[in-house]
């Protein structure tokens, strides 16, 4: 899993080829402490000088600006999950825009969008209408799992789609079976890319702001000052409070599978979050 408990930055000032005033940011990260992300934000941002001293008309700062390509993604770390090793099987973090999301080692999680043919399917999915067949993309899971009975499956319904868990497997992001399952599935493509970069699975525990009507998170993590921190604090109670009112999830089938005794945990705080009963998904 890539995820960092350190962050630091580093930044300076200099002038474009037109002479207008840039700021120029590098973060540093590091598992293990604080001084090693501050050496290589400073080893990151001398670096994108050299660039901008070699290459001062062809730089641009946004080739450079995020360390979301390598997989390391710059949230907060709210709890983690470790065996008995000690190593890091588990997290949840806080993503850019606030809400709260589990990033799992080897729990596998698929992100499934809804796909209706034509405009008779789109409607008979979204209002359910009485008669009508299953949803088409709920059908084509339940037909996988009727295929595969290797895979214990746990399918919960989302605001755009499902999201489905092999609870009786360890699996890793990379592995081929994973990336076999994964086309299978019909899994969102985003999804499949920023599992691989990031080498773990990842699922929302908490509304998306916007469909709460909340606006998303004022600033990012790490907050840099007092002022942000209190801003950010304030959008928290805010946001907690509203996103009480609406669920993430329901879960529509594999609650009689037992899953293994690692996942347990994950599962119990997963659904924890997610299922409120009655109220609408967001």
């Amino acid at each position: 899993m890539k995820i960092a408990r350190y962050w630091a930055s580093k930044s300076t000032q200099l002038q474009d080829t037109k002479g207008h005033p840039v700021h120029l940011k590098r973060w540093g990260y590091s598992d293990d402490s604080m001084a090693d992300a501050h050496t290589m934000a400073a080893s990151k941002l001398e670096k994108t000088l050299d660039l901008v001293r070699l290459y001062p008309r062809q730089w641009q700062d946004r080739h450079y600006a995020s360390d979301y390509a390598h997989g390391m993604r710059r949230e907060e770390i709210i709890e983690e999950f470790c065996d008995a090793q000690g190593q890091r099987k588990a997290a949840v973090t806080r993503n850019r825009y606030g809400a709260l999301v589990l990033n799992t080692a080897d729990l596998l999680i698929a992100d499934i969008d809804r796909r209706s043919v034509g405009v008779f399917g789109f409607f008979a999915d979204l209002f359910r209408v009485k008669g009508t067949p299953r949803p088409r993309t709920l059908a084509a899971i339940e037909a996988y799992q009727q295929d595969h009975p290797e895979y214990q499956l746990r399918i919960y319904e989302s605001f755009a789609g499902y999201r489905v868990m092999v609870v009786n497997q360890t699996l890793a992001p990379d592995a081929p079976q994973t990336q076999r399952l994964f086309a299978e599935l019909d899994c969102d493509p985003l999804y499949i890319r920023l599992c691989q970069a990031q080498q773990s699975f990842r699922a929302r525990l908490t509304p998306k702001p916007w469909r709460c009507r909340c606006r998303t998170a004022p600033n990012t993590y790490p907050r840099e000052t007092v002022a942000a921190q209190q801003t950010f604090n304030q959008w928290l109670n805010a946001y907690e409070t509203v996103s009480r009112r609406h669920a993430v999830c329901r879960l529509i089938h594999g609650a009689q599978y037992e899953p293994l005794p690692a996942f347990k945990p994950l599962l119990a705080l997963h659904d924890r979050y997610v299922l409120r009963e009655g109220l609408p998904l967001a």
